[in-house]
């Protein structure tokens, strides 16, 4: 369509910047609202991402080639068109080029875009008008450049085979490429094994914000990951093959187009409240972070989550959404998981072989966890002994040989030993215990009322067995001055820049719910329906004759109002100019406010000689005729006659003074 009406067009778009700015902008525009998939980014930032990126790039500078089309044809504008277009020719190339593709199909599509770009800049060649000296096309002239294009169109098509084959080469490289840095980055942020090396004595200092949290009251424990087997120095995850997938709820949603999902083993559970949970950086957590209580999640995605036995929900080979909804069942915050339930697998009382004797020892220097006789007995025991004997301190790394027995003979270190040698201890005493990993929020946004999770608000903790409550109790073994809410506050200038990113985000889901471009590409569908609907009606039939006959009525009334001498100033305009594109190349153009004279005297050294008389004597001529107080009537004439017809020794005659020779009308 941008093609036909470029040939179509009856004059080019002036060459200036701010014409090719704002086409590019409005063909852009257009060019987005008819790709409505992909305006807005993916609910799924690793899988959709980068092909989201990919697309809007392609719609743009296809945007830009199409609008090279508008001006007046040039040695680039072929150049500009075609480059412009092989993004979205390699984009076709890519989804095409698969088990059952057919390169005749690819060859078909890249030769009809050449031929509508040849087309295109070769008829607005033999088109546009010709400078004075210069033949119309002819005969030959169309048969070299019909030639041209069917020798381009030809060894396009001839060479499509071996640079489908190279691109999918190279495609596959780089996607190999991409995937193993992809994988890489998995890998580091996975969480598959929890070290028990201290965090650095500056992790205070990271403010790096992880989640951001609208709820009505302080979501406290939010767990990321657990971890049931433990070696001499880290704990390690369960296999994912016991992952279940969760089951979909239709009739409850967190908000509108998301999928719900059950959470809480209790088929009937309810919920009170509903959350609001934003992932800053979706790439660096392990799964969905959800309190001891949620019931239900809920985000806009096709993917369902997976569900361990323990209450670690992920996406399989993702990260989480970064928006989802959470809908806490009313049994308040800082409660572990409640599931599962006995008979409990043997893992959850394992002790590791080389640790057992220093566990049975660690049992024995804590005071009432040998004889306590209950389970909420002796997880008291172990905190109280925690409290009351060990410090808490960043930055002691006991090396990679039996961090936890140095860590209870130096009593000082981190929340991770901490939690591990809680978790063990209980083990040893008969009481299945877990050991959980993930974030600890207490701190509310002063200026945004939202609840921040950072990087430093990382933490670890025990949840363990309760037999007599039937139920599973978080037991925090960190000192009080170790846990994140100790932590300072940060400083004004990056609450505010956190504000500010808060209200961009707003936006962002704003624009998403939204969604304007929509309401363009609707708005148009709609004019179009409404025009063809209506032009085709008797009725519109009869408005549009109304509305050719008053423009034609105008117009000739316009033309009686206005009198000889302007009609005739206007003429003079309108010849000069063309006498302007057709003797001088683009780059000598004048000035919109440059005298004739002044312009002529400045181009004509750069001119042939014939040519730069004949423009001086037009300028001058022009000058003299048009900016006179009173107009010249049979002179004007006849310098229009002579400009239309290219005499140009009368024209230079005239310029002399000598009438005699100048021709009729000429002084």
């Amino acid at each position: 369509v941008c093609v036909t009406l470029a040939v179509l067009s009856p004059r080019s778009l002036p060459a200036t910047m701010r014409a090719a700015i704002w086409s590019a902008l409005l063909l852009a525009v257009i060019a987005l609202a008819a790709n409505l998939g992909r305006i807005m980014p993916p609910d799924r930032p690793r899988a959709l991402a980068p092909m989201y990126q990919y697309d809007r790039l392609c719609t743009v500078t296809l945007a830009v080639a199409l609008t090279a089309l508008w001006f007046r044809p040039s040695r680039l504008q072929p150049t500009l068109a075609i480059v412009g277009c092989l993004p979205m020719l390699t984009l076709t190339m890519i989804r095409r080029l698969g088990p059952s593709s057919n390169s005749g199909d690819i060859g078909l599509t890249i030769w009809g875009t050449l031929a509508l770009f040849g087309l295109a800049t070769q008829s607005q060649r033999l088109t546009q008008p010709r400078p004075a000296g210069i033949p119309a096309a002819g005969p030959g002239e169309y048969a070299r450049r019909t030639f041209s294009i069917l020798l381009a169109l030809t060894a396009a098509y001839v060479l499509t085979p071996p640079i489908a084959a190279t691109t999918r080469i190279a495609l596959d490289r780089i996607f190999g490429w991409m995937a193993g840095n992809r994988r890489d980055a998995e890998a580091r942020f996975s969480f598959e094994n929890l070290a028990l090396a201290s965090p650095p004595a500056a992790w205070a200092g990271h403010f790096r914000p992880m989640l951001a949290i609208e709820a009505p009251s302080m979501p406290g424990y939010l767990r990321e990951s657990v971890y049931l087997q433990c070696q001499r120095n880290s704990w390690v995850r369960r296999d994912g093959s016991t992952m279940q997938v969760l089951n979909e709820l239709p009739d409850r949603h967190g908000g509108q187009g998301q999928r719900a999902y059950q959470v809480a083993a209790d088929q009937d559970a309810v919920t009170s409240s509903w959350w609001t949970v934003h992932a800053l950086s979706p790439a660096r957590l392990a799964g969905f972070c959800l309190p001891g209580h949620a019931a239900i999640v809920a985000y806009a995605g096709e993917e369902a989550p997976k569900m361990d036995s323990d209450g670690i929900v992920i996406l399989e080979d993702q990260p989480p959404p970064s928006r989802f909804e959470v809908g806490v069942a009313p049994t308040g915050n800082n409660r572990a998981f409640n599931w599962p339930r006995p008979p409990l697998p043997g893992e959850y009382l394992s002790l590791p072989a080389l640790l057992a004797p220093s566990v049975t020892n660690w049992v024995a220097a804590c005071a009432g966890l040998a004889e306590a006789d209950s389970p909420v007995a002796a997880m008291q025991a172990v905190v109280r002994d925690f409290q009351e004997r060990f410090t808490y301190e960043l930055g002691v790394n006991y090396g990679r040989v039996a961090p936890l027995d140095r860590f209870m003979t130096a009593r000082t270190g981190h929340c991770t030993l901490f939690a591990s040698a809680a978790t063990l201890m209980l083990r040893q005493r008969g009481i299945p215990a877990r050991m959980v990993s993930g974030y600890l929020c207490t701190e509310r946004h002063p200026w945004t009322g939202q609840w921040t999770v950072r990087a430093r608000d990382g933490h670890a903790w025990c949840e363990a067995w309760d037999e007599q409550r039937a139920s599973w109790v978080l037991v925090e073994a960190t000192p009080a001055n170790g846990l994140p809410s100790a932590h300072p506050p940060p400083g004004r200038l990056r609450l505010a820049f956190e504000t500010l990113t808060a209200l961009w985000r707003s936006l962002l889901e704003t624009l998403r719910q939204r969604n304007p471009l929509l309401y363009v590409a609707l708005a148009g569908v709609w004019l179009f329906g409404f025009l063809r609907h209506f032009l085709t009606s008797p009725l519109g039939i009869g408005c549009c004759a109304c509305a050719a006959a008053y423009w034609w009525w105008r117009r000739r009334r316009h033309r009686r109002v206005q009198d000889e001498a302007a009609r005739l100033r206007a003429a003079l305009t309108r010849a000069m100019r063309r006498s302007e594109r057709r003797l001088t190349p683009a780059h000598l153009r004048r000035a919109a406010d440059e005298p004739w004279t002044a312009w002529a005297r400045r181009v004509t050294p750069q001119l042939p000689p014939e040519r730069a008389t004949r423009l001086r004597a037009l300028a001058e001529t022009y000058q003299d005729l048009r900016y006179r107080e009173t107009l010249d009537v049979p002179r004007a004439r006849a310098w229009l006659t002579n400009s239309r017809r290219g005499h140009s020794r009368a024209i230079s005659r005239a310029a002399d003074g000598t009438a005699a020779d100048s021709g009729p009308g000429w002084p």
